[in-house]
Parts: structure tokens; sequence; C-alpha cells
């Protein structure tokens, strides 16, 4: 590839917008950036009753309500972590 092509495409690249800063989210939040286990460790937490956050069923039953469900809150066990399916994969988070 000849020089001066590249030295043209450098050029438009600059000239680009440059990006827009993302919107601040539950993956974004913290030093570390998005890391799953952690996120859906934080979400078990805080979506189990039973735990000692003392908010029963208020936070899934909060999310619920914000997808427009008649889905009950209240779960027949803990939500479990890295449950294994029949083929092998795993599922991060099982109400």
């Amino acid at each position: 590839m000849d020089l001066s092509v590249l030295e043209e495409l450098l050029i438009r690249l600059k000239s680009l917008p440059a990006a827009e800063k993302s919107e601040t989210n539950i993956f974004s939040v913290g030093a570390r950036g998005h890391y799953e286990n952690p996120v859906s460790d934080l979400l078990a937490f805080f979506i189990d009753p039973d735990a000692p956050h003392g908010l029963n069923t208020l936070v899934l039953g909060a999310f619920l309500e914000c997808l427009s469900s008649d889905v009950d809150a209240s779960l027949l066990s803990p939500p479990a972590r890295e449950v294994m399916t029949q083929k092998g994969t795993r599922i991060d988070l099982l109400l």
C-alpha cells in the first residue's frame, strides 16, 4: 500500500466526530468496568428475599413492575448462580 494512501486515511480518520461518552449503567459503575460474575452475584443477592438486606421481594417486584409484568415476585427457592444445563452450558442467574 502506498504511503500517501495511508496518510490520506489518517487525515480522514481525524475528521470523524469524537465518540459520545457512554451512559452510566449498572455494568459500568465502579473502577473495574463490567465483570459479569460480580454483577450476577449482586443481582442474586438483592433478588433473594431471604438475604440479609431485609428488602424481601421489593427488588424483584420492582424489576417485574418495570417490565409491566403481572408475575408474582415470590420465589420457590433462592436465586441460583452458574446452574449447569443438560447441554453443559451454564445459566448465569436462575430464579
